[in-house]
């Protein structure tokens, strides 16, 4: 059996921690580690990958966006052909703003946090 004081205790530490992530909404950002890239290596309409964290940071008319380059269909990771996201496995086929355009892939990428802040990309993982 508990003791009343063990309980109590144990009650409060449960609320406290209910509380704090419940109605503290921290934030993706301030819990994952990130990935820095200098804005200097990836030129006006071009892609730079970083493959062993299956990232690619996109820079298209001056406008950056980063994706997840895990294809959406068995997670393998994609390559650049020419203007797309090809699949070395299955063949899936993505734009470079993650729109599928050819399957058996059927999900978009997904998007992934970053910020640029002092001339680089820091991409939260």
């Amino acid at each position: 059996m508990i003791a009343r004081r063990s309980f109590v205790k144990w009650a409060l530490a449960s609320a406290f921690f209910i509380f704090t992530f419940k109605f503290l909404k921290v934030t993706k950002s301030e819990t994952k580690n990130s990935v820095t890239i200098d804005l200097n290596n990836l030129s006006n309409n071009s892609v730079y990958l970083i493959k062993n964290r299956q990232i690619a940071a996109i820079r298209m008319d001056n406008n950056i966006n980063v994706l997840s380059i895990k294809c959406t269909h068995l997670g393998c990771t994609l390559n650049v052909a020419g203007d797309i996201f090809k699949c070395p496995c299955h063949g899936s086929e993505f734009r470079l703003d993650g729109e599928v355009i050819k399957g058996p892939a059927s999900k978009n990428l997904n998007e992934i946090d970053f910020k640029v802040e002092n001339n680089k990309i820091i991409i939260y993982l």
